[in-house]
């Protein structure tokens, strides 16, 4: 089973929700959404945000994306060049 397929799983049983239930929100069969939770296949870019919409998560959190702290940016580093060229083109 994949992440993806995991985590609607779990979310989908935690909501007290069949498959059946789940796939008559989304307008599919409850056996697109069985394939998702094996790991068979997965739901299109749509049809993720339907699915993060109905459960309250972010895409990122159905994808089991963990949030990382951005680094924090030094004011006063002096290593950064900003003499015209953009040297992450």
């Amino acid at each position: 089973m994949s992440e993806l397929g995991e985590n609607i799983a779990t979310l989908r049983k935690a909501t007290d929700m069949t498959q059946a239930e789940l796939g008559e929100l989304l307008s599919i069969s409850p056996q697109a959404v069985s394939k998702w939770e094996k790991g068979i296949s997965e739901p299109d870019t749509e049809t993720l945000k339907k699915i993060a919409y109905i459960f309250n998560v972010s895409i990122d959190e159905l994808l089991g994306i963990e949030s990382r702290t951005p680094a924090p940016v030094n004011a006063g580093d002096d290593t950064w060049s900003d003499e015209g060229e953009n040297q992450y083109e």
